[in-house]
């Protein structure tokens, strides 16, 4: 596989099948065979040989090929072993250290046992009572920990553990931040892959890359309060003059209600927005219903089950927002929703001057719609590129960065087979015993954890730059 050339080097896409490129060639000291590292490829070679078959053998644009199902292979088999990854286990029987788990309203309860698998955090009490707690909530933009000097707290259901030996305790919270960057560090790698081997047989992958146009599409997102909500969105990459009584920053990803609004002039109609000026740690593809059945036990509907876009980062939000749901008794409304049409402009749309943003830490979760016969991953690479080329990530607008060893790379750190860490022992053992976190008291954990493992890693090519 090769990475895809870039905003200054076009596909050229001649008629009757036959295909010119432009190729770039990635590090020779990292191509293996595909079942051991796949990286993000430029304009692929392979994409004439794939467009010069017969018009009956032509891809299905609604379902996935054999090439795109085994270059995401290994990455499956990344996260299958993370799945069953033991990161921490504690047995009161060889450890005469005190855990205390606390619930409201509740006595304090000894702990007995302690194990994180994955991202699920496992406890037995004294009684033999046995529990779990998720890192990751479903449909949850932010994880589901809060870390603290004295304690770690669940925020769903509102638990606390604490612990006598600060140190231990203080390992426990690293390895969770571990496992939390390890799971969606391999789902950043994945997104390349898929930007790779899908966009080979997208006619407009070039249109796409190349764009200077603003982006306009409906798709959903989820708000905690509100569950999916059906938005218009508006990815400004044109610049503009800014004005203070606008949404900051000269590039913006925008929610809105509808995609034109009886009150132009009023905030009404935005529901949040994300601005290049604020933080935005990762974006990547994302299956939000993830159960316990593991990939590669069945890769096609694993794959299928990607259907959203997970922006770690900040995201503002009008001070007063109204009810997001579109109204389902309208069946003009309803018109617009599913009119293929995309005519209609939220240029007009500004909040009134008197609006204030709150911001939210926990990120955003986006679900693109799939339409006029694009399947969802064609129309989740419309949605996620312009997204990385505004807020300037992987490389983007110009090239992807397609290098392991680059933290701005979506395939940073990735692996190889039959290796599945991303850290030696030893790399490891100098983070649990050595390295000081922060304690933000917020629920920003995921893009705390993200930062704060990356940068260690980073350090960690740094001292061996040929370490996998």
């Amino acid at each position: 596989m090769k990475f895809f050339s870039g905003l200054r080097k076009p596909v050229i896409i001649k008629r009757k099948n036959s295909v010119a490129t432009e190729v770039s060639q990635t590090d020779s000291s990292r191509s293996n065979s595909s079942s051991a590292s796949p990286r993000i490829p430029s304009t692929p070679a392979s994409l004439a040989q794939s467009t010069s078959s017969s018009s009956t053998n032509q891809l299905n644009f609604q379902e996935l090929s054999d090439d795109v199902i085994v270059s995401s292979i290994p990455m499956m088999k990344i996260i299958n072993s993370q799945f069953e990854k033991k990161y921490f286990e504690w047995n009161k029987q060889n450890d005469a250290t005190v855990w205390i788990c606390s619930v409201a309203d509740q006595e304090d309860r000894t702990i007995e046992k302690v194990s994180l698998v994955g991202t699920t955090f496992y406890l037995e009490l004294e009684d033999q009572t046995k529990t779990s707690f998720p890192l990751i909530g479903e449909f949850s933009t932010d994880s589901n920990i809060i870390f603290n000097e004295d304690y770690i707290m669940f925020l769903d259901p509102v638990v606390s553990i604490r612990c006598e030996n600060n140190q231990l305790l203080n390992s426990l919270q690293k390895l969770m931040a571990l496992s939390l960057f390890e799971h969606f560090a391999v789902y950043k790698s994945l997104t390349g892959s898929l930007i790779s081997s899908i966009g080979l047989r997208m006619p407009d992958i070039n249109m796409i890359l190349n764009s200077q146009f603003n982006f306009k599409d409906w798709c959903e997102i989820y708000i905690p309060e509100e569950g999916w909500v059906r938005s218009w969105c508006h990815i400004n990459k044109m610049s503009k003059k800014s004005d203070k009584y606008e949404p900051k920053g000269k590039y913006q990803i925008k929610f809105y209600r509808h995609n034109k609004s009886a009150s132009p002039n009023s905030n009404a109609n935005l529901i949040c927005y994300i601005p290049d000026s604020n933080y935005v740690q990762d974006i990547f593809f994302y299956n939000a219903t993830e159960n316990n059945q593991t990939p590669t036990s069945n890769p096609t509907e694993f794959l299928n089950n990607i259907k959203t876009v997970k922006l770690v980062g900040d995201v503002l939000y009008p001070e007063e927002t109204p009810t997001l749901r579109t109204p389902s008794t309208s069946s003009s409304i309803t018109k617009q929703l599913i009119s293929p049409k995309r005519d209609v402009s939220t240029k007009a749309v500004k909040p009134s001057k008197s609006s204030t943003f709150r911001t939210k830490k926990n990120g955003v979760l986006i679900r693109p719609l799939a339409h006029h016969g694009l399947s969802h991953f064609d129309a989740m690479i419309k949605f996620i590129i312009p997204m990385m080329d505004v807020t300037r990530k992987y490389g983007r607008p110009t090239q992807f960065i397609a290098t392991t060893n680059e933290i701005n790379s979506l395939m940073f750190g990735l692996p190889k087979l039959p290796n599945t860490n991303y850290f030696k022992d030893s790399e490891l053992e100098t983070i649990i015993n050595d390295k000081q976190m922060e304690y933000l008291e917020s629920n920003e954990t995921l893009a705390y954890s993200m930062n704060w493992i990356s940068e260690h890693l980073k350090e960690a090519f740094q001292v061996d730059p040929d370490r996998y």
